[in-house]
């Protein structure tokens, strides 16, 4: 029943009713964790292992957020902070080359923290757009204004999380 979906934790490890739930017949899809899940590395790494073991699957999806910038869910100081797509779209405006080598690079060392402690997917890059008057949810975690930047950014970022063996999911679809 639970095959479709992807669910959230409680906390920093499984409660017992999430692994009597988990481990039955009613698997989700995956699981997306949130800066409660988190601790620190070792932690982290212990419990996508315990998702894994079980689910009976080692091909479980592990689902986050950490696009750079306001949204990382994992945190200095274990975790590198990372710019706001709008500082790499700033870099774009400047030099396009150096804006989406930036742009894959972000994505690639981001790839190379989540992989590290077992995560597989990362919700972002986001291609929403900066507009005037829009809701300040999005502000500088867009890279720009012009679709068409948006576009070569999003595409290197999602690059480079893919180089890095991670699994891009772009947002924000209407």
């Amino acid at each position: 029943m639970l095959k479709q979906i992807i669910v959230p934790l409680q906390g920093t490890k499984l409660t017992p009713e999430e692994r009597d739930l988990f481990s039955g017949p009613n698997q989700p899809f995956g699981f997306i964790l949130f800066a409660r899940n988190y601790e620190n590395p070792e932690q982290l790494n212990a419990l996508t292992t315990q998702l894994r073991t079980v689910t009976k699957r080692h091909d479980c999806a592990i689902l986050i957020d950490q696009e750079g910038g306001r949204v990382q869910r994992l945190s200095h100081p274990h975790f590198q902070k990372f710019p706001h797509a709008s500082d790499i779209g700033s870099l774009f405006d400047r030099d396009k080359e150096k804006g989406i080598r930036a742009s894959w690079l972000m994505g690639r060392l981001i790839a190379h923290d989540l992989k590290s402690v077992g995560i597989t997917i990362n919700c972002a890059p986001v291609c929403d757009l900066r507009q005037e008057g829009a809701h300040e949810i999005i502000g500088q975690r867009s890279f720009h204004k012009n679709p068409q930047i948006v576009s070569q950014l999003a595409s290197a970022y999602a690059e480079g999380l893919m180089a890095g063996g991670i699994l891009p999911i772009i947002k924000h679809l209407p």
